[in-house]
């Protein structure tokens, strides 16, 4: 599924933002535990919790504020 959008991506000229990539990271290069990052709160350990939530927030703002400062 990844590949597939990015494939869109690319072809379309859309900027992606590599949520997957990111969480990746913080697990498996700094050691953060999955349920840090994922909340079970309905059994499906489907929804980010508030910490990943910020996190992933504040990285895109920190993006997007990159993206449109002139160099």
């Amino acid at each position: 599924m990844l590949e597939i959008i990015e494939v869109i991506a690319v072809g379309h000229g859309i900027a992606l933002f590599r949520r997957f990539e990111i969480m990746r990271h913080w697990h498996v290069d700094r050691g953060i535990p999955f349920d840090r990052m994922i909340s079970n709160f309905d059994g499906n350990w489907l929804h980010q919790t508030d910490w990943s939530y910020n996190c992933i927030a504040q990285t895109l703002f920190d993006g997007l504020m990159k993206a449109s400062t002139p160099d």
